[in-house]
């Protein structure tokens, strides 16, 4: 039987980015969020608790949105 690689699941969830405040990885997923972009905050707790921890909160999304995803948070935006 074949077996699929990791790359070639478009589910799977990649880490986008790494943040030192949960705050900030918040924002992020706000604005991929408000582009229907599914994504998730992980350890914010963990960063509370041992804030001399360096970029420990992460943001993930699914592989197959995480090209659209870098492009959101790298636009710049205008008023």
């Amino acid at each position: 039987m074949f077996k699929r690689t990791q790359k070639e699941d478009p589910q799977r969830l990649v880490v986008l980015a790494t943040y030192q405040a949960p705050i900030d990885a918040e924002m992020a997923a706000s604005i991929l969020r408000s582009a229907n972009i599914d994504c998730q905050v992980l350890d914010e707790n963990v960063a509370m608790v041992m804030p001399y921890l360096n970029k420990i909160v992460r943001l993930v999304v699914r592989a197959e949105d995480e090209t659209r995803a870098r492009e959101l948070l790298s636009a710049e935006f205008v008023e």
